[in-house]
């Protein structure tokens, strides 16, 4: 009976001792009480968040993860999701490069106060016969307002130079006074005398340039404005529009296509 009692406290003991070994060898060689997760050394009891083979947030993750952005809204930036829609990050251009200040994403980088297609807004459009200056549609250099449209008061016969309608045996405005016909470098188009080598109005024919186009001997050429530039050469000038010009009858510079061989 005797030994029958001491071999079951032995065994008992031994098998309480073989349990408490078998718990310290399992939590003690862990870090706090967890077994690591594959890829890493997990935070208390878990998985590794961020860390080396880590799968990474939105913002940016771990070494070796990939950022995924929603592809028609966002673009990758420095291990980040951002909008296309952020002039910081370039709108919706390859670059993450910064528009230049001031402009807007319509849906590309445009300087709003400046681009004739956009003016003051991305919905702003100048007419043909006005340009953008400090956000406003306004009549081109050398243009008035009369009624609704812009005209050039040197080829107006209906108030030619400003002043009394032209008629009679002088019905044509030359250079703001009224003649009998056209002469020199000078063509009719209508009731008034034009040079089609320079009048955007009346470019290399009696039909006007588009509205972000200038006259260059007698070619609508576009233009582009030249953010940051306050005279030639302007920096901003480059790629397809490498040359910079003085915008016709101004001082305000603007990049010109490189089909343009010269400046207006």
């Amino acid at each position: 009976m005797m030994k029958r009692w001491l071999f079951a406290l032995m065994t008992g003991s031994l098998g309480c001792n073989l349990v408490t070994g078998i718990d310290d060898f399992q939590f003690g060689g862990a870090s706090n009480g967890g077994a690591p997760a594959s890829g890493g050394a997990g935070g208390a009891g878990g998985a590794p968040v961020g860390g080396a083979g880590g799968a990474p947030t939105a913002g940016g993750g771990g070494s070796g993860g990939e950022v995924s952005c929603e592809v028609t809204t966002q673009k990758e930036c420095d291990r980040a999701c951002v909008a296309l829609d952020d002039p910081a990050f370039g709108c919706n251009l390859a670059s993450c490069a910064a528009c230049a200040e001031g402009s807007s994403c319509c849906p590309s980088c445009t300087n709003t106060s400046s681009d004739p297609k956009r003016c003051g807004s991305c919905s702003g459009e100048c007419d043909a016969d006005e340009w953008c200056v400090a956000s406003q549609c306004e009549c081109r250099p050398g243009l008035v307002m009369a009624g609704q449209s812009c005209v050039d008061p040197l080829a107006n016969a209906a108030a030619c130079g400003g002043g009394a309608p032209c008629g009679g045996a002088t019905p044509l405005c030359q250079q703001g006074v009224c003649v009998a016909s056209c002469s020199g470098a000078f063509t009719q188009c209508g009731s008034g005398c034009v040079d089609q080598s320079s009048d955007p109005l009346h470019c290399g024919g009696c039909q006007p340039c588009d509205l972000d186009k200038v006259c260059v001997d007698g070619n609508c050429q576009e233009y582009k404005s030249a953010p940051g530039c306050a005279s030639c050469p302007c920096a901003a000038c480059a790629g397809s529009f490498d040359l910079c010009c003085n915008f016709p009858g101004s001082t305000t510079p603007v990049c010109l296509s490189k089909d343009a061989a010269s400046c207006p």
